[in-house]
């Protein structure tokens, strides 16, 4: 069901984003921003992957053989790969300017960011230390809530 949303929700952003239904706004400048957040976001998603390896999969449920990585971009986010389909959603309503792709990027964003919580409510089950990881280190969205200390774990 979870996977079945996020293809839904993703769906929505680039057919709104390629095909707008809406009248658009005149954005002076957008296209630097727009164009920063999606390089940024497929960066960042591809660091995430190479750094989770064999780990990385799309369901919130951690893989049996997988273990707790705290290495890497990991070592100050939590989610990059959330983080990366945010700044990618929001370069894409940026890039549209329309009402409807701002509604479907903040509906993707609330999308990962409540998914990022059941998840870290799995990860506190089967991970002893992942508590005192999330000490340490941002959620979905960078630069906010606690801010990790620089001791970070590495493993």
């Amino acid at each position: 069901m979870i996977l079945a949303v996020q293809a839904v929700l993703g769906l929505a952003m680039f057919l709104l984003h390629r095909f707008p239904m809406d009248p658009r706004f005149d954005v002076p400048q957008a296209a630097p921003v727009s164009g920063a957040l999606l390089i940024a976001g497929l960066a960042l998603a591809l660091t995430a992957m190479v750094t989770l390896g064999r780990s990385f999969q799309a369901h919130p449920r951690p893989r049996d053989d997988a273990s707790l990585v705290t290495r890497g971009i990991y070592r100050w986010l939590r989610h990059p790969m959330y983080t990366a389909l945010v700044f990618i959603c929001l370069g894409l309503a940026i890039d549209a300017a329309s009402l409807f792709a701002a509604l479907a990027a903040v509906a993707n964003v609330t999308f990962y960011v409540v998914k990022s919580r059941y998840e870290e409510r799995l990860l506190r089950e089967r991970y002893q230390g992942y508590a005192a990881y999330q000490q340490r280190s941002w959620g979905v969205i960078p630069f906010t809530g606690r801010r990790p200390s620089p001791t970070a774990g590495s493993r």
